[in-house]
């Protein structure tokens, strides 16, 4: 494709005789979560029966590692460690995702398997002072947005893919925001509140750039239908940040996802940001 990015959605569009539109979006490590986005948009408004949304990106050339680390320094111990009072960089990874998207009654009705149902999405984007890390702020609208979207109670989500690059200052602004956003749902909500598991692909497969937040929904809808909660790998001291949020759990260990029925279905989140302080939840 060389420099035409653009073309990739048409071109597969082609490929298979898929009907209906077909465009790319980019907007960095956000662009999966965007495009899930507009997939998600079009099937509300009946504009659509049936969407794929993909991510992919193959960023293993030489030249735009050493562009990304410029920007954002890779990890010199080789290790992506989010969440972790030592963390030192992301480590590079590529990868690609595709989800085929239906309406819920459609779905049912079709007898297709379901690995999760897609309630509501929030965004927003800010930058803060003086660097391009996104804001505390951004990043906790993006939250309340999405569970206003969804109406539900973030009290009752179980496990947050975050963004979790595994590099110091995005990892602070992130644990900022949610400690700040589930501490709040917990101080306010009458529900019975509970644990909040946090999870990040990186640590797995590496920052796989436009299609990490699609990487990470895809992780977290095997999780709900696998029913278990993954460790948080490399993970030996958390960061201080989150010392304090008592909701939410750093797991070690895979466990079971337990839950009581009376409290209603599993509940996952999933987070992207982008160096332009973009943020998807």
């Amino acid at each position: 494709m060389g420099a035409l990015a653009g073309l990739v959605a048409s071109r597969v569009a082609r490929e298979f005789h898929f009907g209906g539109p077909s465009h790319s979006v980019c907007s960095e490590d956000t662009s999966g979560l965007h495009a899930l986005e507009v997939a998600l948009r079009a099937l509300r408004m009946q504009e659509l029966d049936v969407a794929l949304a993909g991510a992919v990106d193959l960023n293993g050339d030489l030249r735009s590692l050493l562009a990304n680390d410029a920007v954002r320094h890779y990890s010199r111990s080789g290790r992506a460690r989010p969440f972790d009072a030592a963390a030192d960089g992301a480590i590079p990874g590529e990868g690609a995702a595709c989800l085929v998207l239906k309406r819920l009654a459609d779905a049912e009705r079709d007898g297709d398997r379901i690995y999760a149902v897609i309630r509501g999405v929030g965004t927003a984007s800010g930058t803060t002072s003086g660097s391009r890390l996104p804001a505390q702020a951004a990043y906790e609208q993006a939250l309340a947005r999405a569970y206003a979207d969804a109406d539900v109670a973030p009290a009752s989500v179980g496990l947050l893919e975050a963004h979790g690059s595994g590099s110091p200052g995005e990892d602070a602004v992130e644990a900022q925001a949610l400690s700040a956003f589930f501490g709040r749902t917990h101080a306010s909500t009458a529900e019975r509140v509970i644990p909040c598991h946090l999870g990040s692909t990186k640590a797995d497969v590496g920052h796989t750039g436009a299609a990490a937040g699609l990487v990470s929904v895809v992780k977290a809808s095997l999780c709900l239908h696998h029913q278990v909660i993954p460790g948080l790998r490399h993970l030996e001291r958390p960061r201080a940040e989150l010392a304090g949020a008592t909701r939410i759990g750093l797991p070690r260990q895979p466990r079971h996802w337990v839950r009581d029925r009376a409290e209603g279905p599993r509940r996952a989140g999933v987070t992207s940001t982008s160096a332009e302080g973009g943020c998807v939840h």
